[in-house]
């Protein structure tokens, strides 16, 4: 009996290939994480661009890129918080291409042409 599988990464996987594909870019690991967040939920792209919640960034991107439990209730960076899940699973059911548009222009924004 031959099975089709679709293979996926998980979110630290792909993070920890995109900062392998350019570890020259200019950007930190902390904006590269903001930036990965804000393809689940945008509005993390503001509100974690200054203060205390750029801060905690650090943390989280080291956390996230090592593999490592991060938290899920925190008040700026919500990982894991079924709300913000739950907002994006009905994004792509409504429609697919938009999540996925972000994903692209994400990877694209970080990893020279032709690498």
């Amino acid at each position: 009996m031959k099975t089709e599988q679709h293979f996926r990464l998980c979110g630290g996987t792909f993070f920890n290939l995109l900062l392998q594909a350019n570890d020259n870019c200019s950007e930190s690991q902390d904006v590269r994480f903001r930036d990965f967040l804000g393809i689940i939920d945008p509005l993390v792209m503001t509100e974690v661009s200054k203060g205390e919640a750029y801060d905690k960034l650090h943390t989280y991107a080291s956390k996230f890129r090592n593999c490592k439990q991060v938290p899920t209730n925190g008040k700026y960076i919500k990982l894991g918080n079924e709300k913000i899940c739950q907002v994006f699973r009905d994004e792509l059911k409504l429609d697919a291409s938009a999540p996925i548009k972000r994903v692209v222009q994400f990877a694209d924004s970080y990893i020279p042409k032709g690498s």
